[in-house]
């Protein structure tokens, strides 16, 4: 047989079809669980203020904003380049089809510098006055070696102090409702590390300053990931112990579960351009690296779910579920708690 006989011969031409229907089936298998439309039918945000840092295009913050915007919601796009956001802006709002009562509104913040988050948290409560749901999604990943401008290590600095400093200085205004959230992105990285890998991540105050270049870029990634799980259920130990005490002094029975909440969450391995740093995935071929991770769409359904649906405070969700039994049981330690909550207490107390 010649090349075309074989090419378009029925064992051939079955095969492929195979294979292609195969392949889509990995790649759909990949992208995980979405939000049920009966959460979406019945959430309305309107006059709820929600704040999403990292509203880049293609990413998971741009998918999370579109949704909560068509929700009515009034959604503050904080990001770190105000041209930029604006064309997100317009964008968004072409984009959406859905007839909406929502408002998109473009704010600077610049997780770099915790001046400027200072700067944004202050004229954030000057504009709006209170807050609903806050949505730490923006960060960075394998970044060159390098640190903010306080001189902190690249990515615990963007990734987890820049968020904490944000959320310490919004917090009187989430704590204003009683159904109030904090929505940290963590990373399914966070559940391979082991108790007695922890020396190779270096937490204390002295190894998180500097460019840190004796430890591996990823690690310090994932090592920023796993402080932000951690100080998701310091924060919300917090709003419950708070929230106890307001029990005790009122001498109420309210249920405890109606009080503001923090959980951390992971979206999974997203194709965004976060990952633009990591060269080995980036020299692979685009349509391999694309079966296993997956869209952004996919990758904004947890964020979604936790700003819709009812949350156990302090629990782990990931694939729009509850996943608390799954999680690296050092997030749950108290003690790791409280000693990366002092940490970055001490490195953002000129700021508070």
């Amino acid at each position: 047989m010649n090349f075309v006989e074989v090419i378009t011969s029925v064992p051939f031409l079955a095969t492929i079809s195979c294979l292609f229907i195969g392949l889509y089936f990995v790649w759909r298998n990949a992208q995980g669980e979405v939000v049920s439309n009966d959460l979406i039918n019945q959430s309305d945000l309107s006059g709820k203020i929600i704040i999403v840092t990292g509203v880049a295009p293609n990413g998971i913050g741009y998918e999370t904003a579109r949704k909560l915007y068509e929700l009515n919601g009034t959604v503050i796009l904080a990001v770190r380049d105000m041209k930029s956001g604006e064309e997100t802006r317009k964008l968004l709002e072409k984009e959406t089809k859905k007839k909406t009562n929502g408002k998109l509104v473009v704010m600077h913040l610049d997780l770099n510098d915790l001046n400027h988050v200072k700067e944004f948290a202050t004229k954030f409560i000057e504009t709006f006055s209170t807050c609903h749901i806050l949505i730490n999604n923006a960060g960075v990943c394998y970044t060159p070696y390098s640190t903010t401008k306080q001189g902190i290590e690249k990515q615990f600095g963007v990734n987890c102090v820049g968020h904490f400093l944000l959320t310490m200085l919004l917090l009187p205004k989430l704590k204003e409702h009683s159904d109030s959230k904090i929505l940290n992105l963590s990373s399914f990285t966070i559940n391979e590390i082991k108790k007695s890998e922890m020396k190779n991540f270096n937490f204390t105050k002295e190894r998180v300053l500097g460019n840190c270049s004796d430890i591996p870029r990823f690690n310090l990634y994932v090592r920023s990931k796993l402080a932000i799980a951690a100080l998701s259920k310091r924060f919300d130990r917090l709003l419950q112990e708070e929230e106890e005490e307001k029990l005790l002094d009122t001498a109420t029975t309210t249920c405890q579960e109606n009080r503001p909440k923090c959980v951390p969450l992971n979206p999974g391995m997203v194709a965004t351009n976060i990952h633009r740093h990591m060269d080995i995935l980036y020299l692979l071929p685009s349509a391999p690296y694309r079966l296993v991770c997956k869209e952004p769409y996919y990758g904004s359904q947890t964020s979604i779910y936790c700003a819709l649906a009812q949350l156990k405070g302090g629990h782990y969700y990931t694939e729009c579920k509850d996943a608390d039994e799954i999680v690296n049981p050092l997030v749950n330690e108290k003690e790791f708690q409280d000693n990366l909550w002092n940490i970055c207490l001490e490195l953002c107390k000129d700021y508070l």
